[in-house]
């Protein structure tokens, strides 16, 4: 096992994180190999786990990471008293399975950037990894679709919150933490057309519905706080009108059948 020493810490962790950003760059057996020789413990962006988590945690980790920077899930490494032991797994998880099993829980955006790869150490010069089997589940950084939520809930597992890594676990995001992910993506200067056009919907929806209040606090003895129609003499043409009331109405019904038509799609 590989004890975690809090009193050098600071000394060797830069030099980790560097090997760990190199592994996620351009993984390769090689490369996973130094980190984990070399690792003190997990990151913000690093989890190890001694086998494949059951779905909702491991939808959790996903979302977690593409919320926070990206990183990896590493399966073969066991936690036992704050100390990792690289055990390896008894057999590699066909990636079919993976796959089936949170596709429907993940955003397109996310799903199909995700990179899982077996790893396979007959011979190495670490010997504690040979003979061993692992599986690395890579999330990539992509601050342009944040953020990213679950598309369905399952026991353990909300689709109105948003996930991210605090320190070396997953969380619901706090209100900052939430702030952050959306300034990433703000960051980005990445917004489609229809997100532009839904913000110009909210905005008029909220507009309309703050007339809606000033017309009920300027006719509170109307039973009908929509008003009531009446009619306008043209010439010799008589003709019905709405009244404010009822425009407002029909205003808030079309501007919200125009949101949901965007979220829909």
């Amino acid at each position: 096992m590989v004890p975690r020493d809090n009193t050098c810490m600071a000394n060797k962790v830069d030099p980790f994180r560097e090997e760990f950003a190199k592994f996620l760059e351009q993984p390769s057996r090689e490369r996973l190999r130094d980190v984990l020789k070399n690792h003190y413990g997990e990151l913000p962006n690093l989890d190890f786990k001694a086998q494949w988590p059951e779905r909702a945690g491991l939808v959790k980790d996903i979302l977690g990471l593409g919320n926070s920077g990206g990183g990896c899930l590493v399966i073969g490494v066991c936690e036992n008293n704050q100390a990792f032991e690289v055990t390896g797994l008894p057999a590699c998880k066909d990636k079919a399975d993976v796959d089936n099993e949170i596709r429907r829980f993940l955003p397109q955006a996310l799903m199909d950037t995700l990179q899982p790869m077996d790893f396979r150490f007959q011979a190495a010069e670490y010997p504690k990894l040979v003979g061993k089997s692992f599986q690395v589940l890579i999330v990539p950084d992509n601050p342009g679709n944040l953020p990213y939520l679950a598309l369905a809930e399952t026991t353990g597992l909300k689709n109105t919150v948003v996930y991210v890594r605090r320190m070396a676990s997953t969380a619901e995001a706090t209100y900052e933490e939430l702030q952050g992910v959306i300034n990433r993506r703000l960051a980005t200067g990445h917004s489609t057309q229809n997100e532009i056009d839904l913000n110009g919907h909210l905005k008029e929806l909220g507009a309309l519905h703050v007339q809606l209040g000033l017309f009920r606090m300027s006719y509170p003895s109307i039973n009908d706080p929509w008003g009531s129609s009446g009619h306008v003499r043209i010439g010799d043409t008589v003709r019905q009108i709405e009244t404010f009331g009822d425009f407002l109405k029909k205003m808030i019904v079309a501007k919200q059948e125009r949101i949901k038509q965007i979220l829909e799609h």
